[in-house]
């Protein structure tokens, strides 16, 4: 098959564009930013500490599992506990922490049995926050995002 004078200027054109694009801005996009979340006031090691991350304000204030941006689960510790979420774009996020006591993979929010939370920037103590209340953005040296747990009684 041959090409025609033009399109094969065509095709080198766009192929020499996205080789440009990529070398500016493919590291960086591939790089990403870091965010450290640290979890304090752990209670107790049973179950897990599940943090969430959302970028869209209708995904955190409906507490969407889809819309979900990045979620670490690990294990939970007494004290405080620290999460590195990388290759994240730059942009504003709003955190949500659970501490599902016991591991059922579900937030437990009734009287008999409510779990630990908290959200960044420790807003939210009671009542769920609006994303902009909790919104933070990734700082250029990633210091940790403290957010202490909250146990209704």
């Amino acid at each position: 098959m041959r090409l025609s004078r033009k399109r094969l200027s065509n095709a080198l054109a766009v192929f020499g564009l996205v080789l440009a694009l990529s070398l500016s801005y493919g590291p960086r996009l591939l790089s990403g930013k870091t965010l450290l979340v640290k979890v304090t006031d752990v209670r107790n090691t049973n179950g897990t500490i599940h943090v969430l991350i959302y970028d869209r304000a209708t995904a955190f204030e409906n507490a969407s599992q889809t819309g979900i941006t990045n979620y670490i689960t690990r294990g939970a510790e007494v004290g405080d506990m620290t999460f590195r979420f990388r290759h994240l774009l730059p942009g504003r996020y709003a955190v949500f922490v659970h501490h599902d006591e016991n591991a059922n993979n579900s937030f437990d929010s009734t009287a008999s049995s409510f779990e630990g939370y908290g959200y960044s920037r420790n807003v939210g103590q009671l009542t769920t926050p609006s994303f902009e209340a909790a919104a933070i953005s990734i700082p250029e040296d990633p210091s940790p995002e403290p957010i202490a747990m909250v146990y209704p009684e």
